[in-house]
């Protein structure tokens, strides 16, 4: 019997039991449950395998913070780990004290070991200065992007066992076996699909991936000091924060956080096809008995981390992403992802007199017993990757709600204190054209209609998605939102969560986004005359429409100067 299949009260006892033990013959010695705050990361090194009572085994790594005693960490928490960093929670705070440089690696880098036994690269730049980083932190940024990716390093089959290749005279099929651990969120970001498939396609990649549990193995003692075999770096530039020496190590930058590689050699001559078993299309439904789930109106948007347990299986992935690092091609590679099915659930109700919940976090797989959200924290994941295209409004095109939705922002321009600034169409689509399920065919995208208005000066950014092209009958508020700086980035953010999320909005992203921000319902379309339904005219739907914006705005805005 494995441990997490022993009855709670008992699998409470051995782990307490086994803690005692841990505490006294680990090499790191006490293990963090936390991180500390406002205590920079002076050192992440020293990795080791954590056993449970001889029945299964973890590996960790030892971290130290400033003004603390040198402790322990699961391993799969290496992608967030930066030396110079702080950290708030799950949220890693940058150095700011740090020089930022970017070079031309002229040449394969050269492995060093300090004094303090801690592993570097040395490469010479194209202006002939030197350049050092630690082993682990290029590995980070090279393969460890995620916690999925970090756990798949330390297993024998590596990435063997987490994806095969396949080729056809039209494509290059890369599918992810269904006995693995990756969520398919993992593929919903541009910029992370064209990484996974670097790793997979190139074999100098795939050899430097492998090599990383092979220096383990080698070594004689715990815990080890992380090296490996770089792959062919020649050519490519990178970027980061860090700084430049003195004395004898005048010229030499050392980087202590890589923020950008750029790898301008590798290119694959055909499409490339990602088959993830679990990617599906999420679509909504009707509740079978009438009744829509309820949900807080503010949810929980920053559980809490707790390093030492395990996610519970089935829970919502907490979403992390440090977008301080991008991994960039000199050209865009032809990559989509197949989808593999359908996903229908009831889009819930918002009640703002729930009280939301205090929930939990912890890395690691999720396990029947476990306690909170798994935290599914990644880097080269920024949503600036996300493949929006802007158009301007054209009347062929416009469906009879968006046609609604244009003439009602011009009267609504026209109410006292309102002004009309500009009108976008917005069009968001995956890698591919279409999405192809067991019955029909569904165009892999969505047309969102967005006007920007001043309301009292304040600019406002008002979001309508065009419903009538898409499967099933759905329906989505309107969105009006006061952003809180990067209004571009933040509609792009806003627009991918609600594509992935069922063509829903995102009410935890709105909170990190917006100054405020609210919704509104639609007007019926439907009267009743002398009991039988009637379509409601075009000009008195749009009068109700917006005199339903009018109110909404207004009250948001005067509570936005309220609260100044």
């Amino acid at each position: 019997m494995k441990l997490n299949e022993l009855p709670g009260s008992i699998r409470k006892s051995v782990v307490k039991l086994a803690e005692k033990s841990w505490n006294r013959t680990s090499p790191p010695g006490s293990f963090l449950n936390r991180f500390p705050a406002d205590a920079a990361l002076q050192q992440a090194d020293g990795l080791w395998l954590r056993r449970w009572l001889f029945i299964k085994s973890r590996p960790f790594i030892n971290v130290k913070f400033e003004g603390h005693k040198r402790s322990s960490v699961p391993a799969e928490l290496i992608p967030m780990l930066v030396v110079g960093s702080k950290y708030e929670n799950k949220t890693r705070i940058r150095n700011s004290t740090s020089q930022h440089a970017s070079f031309y690696i002229s040449d394969e880098p050269e492995a060093l070991i300090t004094n303090a036994g801690t592993n570097w690269f040395q490469f010479r730049t194209g202006s002939g200065d030197r350049v050092q980083v630690r082993q682990i932190e290029l590995a980070r940024c090279l393969f460890l992007n995620n916690f999925h990716l970090t756990r798949t390093a330390f297993r024998h089959d590596g990435l063997s066992g987490l994806a095969q290749v396949s080729e056809s005279d039209e494509a290059t099929v890369i599918k992810l076996s269904a006995m693995a651990d990756f969520p398919p969120n993992n593929l919903r970001n541009k910029a992370a699909l064209q990484h996974l498939s670097w790793m997979i396609l190139d074999e100098k990649a795939r050899k430097s991936f492998g090599s990383i549990l092979g220096c383990w193995m080698e070594a004689e003692h715990e815990p080890w000091t992380f090296w490996f075999k770089p792959p062919s770096v020649k050519g490519w530039r990178i970027s980061g924060s860090g700084f430049y020496g003195d004395g004898e190590a005048k010229g030499t930058f050392t980087i202590d956080e890589i923020t950008r590689l750029h790898n301008p050699i590798f290119n694959h001559p055909k499409r490339i096809i990602v088959d993830h078993p679990r990617f599906e299309i999420a679509l909504s439904k009707s509740p079978e008995n009438g009744i829509r789930p309820k949900i807080p109106r503010t949810v929980e948007e920053d559980p809490e981390l707790i390093l030492d347990m395990e996610p519970e299986l089935g829970n919502q992935l907490d979403e992390e992403n440090d977008t301080a690092f991008e991994f960039s091609f000199e050209e865009d590679l032809d990559i989509e992802v197949q989808v593999n099915g359908t996903r229908y659930r009831v889009k819930p109700r918002v009640d703002g007199e729930l009280k939301k919940t205090r929930e939990t976090a912890s890395p690691g797989h999720a396990v029947e017993q476990g306690s909170g959200r798994e935290l599914n924290y990644g880097i080269n994941r920024s949503e600036e990757n996300v493949d929006l295209i802007i158009e301007e409004f054209g009347e062929a095109e416009l469906t009879t709600m968006a046609r609604h939705f244009k003439e009602t922002m011009k009267k609504l321009s026209k109410r006292p204190h309102f002004f009309l600034v500009k009108e976008y169409c917005f069009k968001m689509r995956w890698p591919g054209e279409a999405i192809i399920t067991a019955n029909r065919t569904i165009q892999a995208s969505f047309i969102c209609y967005v006007v920007d208005i001043k309301y009292h000066k304040v600019p406002v950014r008002i979001f309508e998605v065009d419903v009538e092209g898409l499967p099933g009958k759905r329906t989505i508020r309107t969105l009006f939102a006061v952003f809180k700086d990067n209004v571009e980035l933040s509609t792009q953010k806003i627009l991918h969560n609600c594509f992935s999320n069922s063509v829903n909005w995102d009410y935890k992203q709105m909170e990190k986004l917006c100054v405020t921000y609210g919704t509104s319902k639609h007007p019926r379309k439907k009267t009743s005359k002398n009991t039988y339904p009637v379509d409601v005219l075009a000009h008195r739907y749009q009068e109700r429409w917006v005199a339903i914006l009018e109110k909404h705005i207004s009250s948001m805005v005067s509570g936005l100067k309220e609260t100044q």
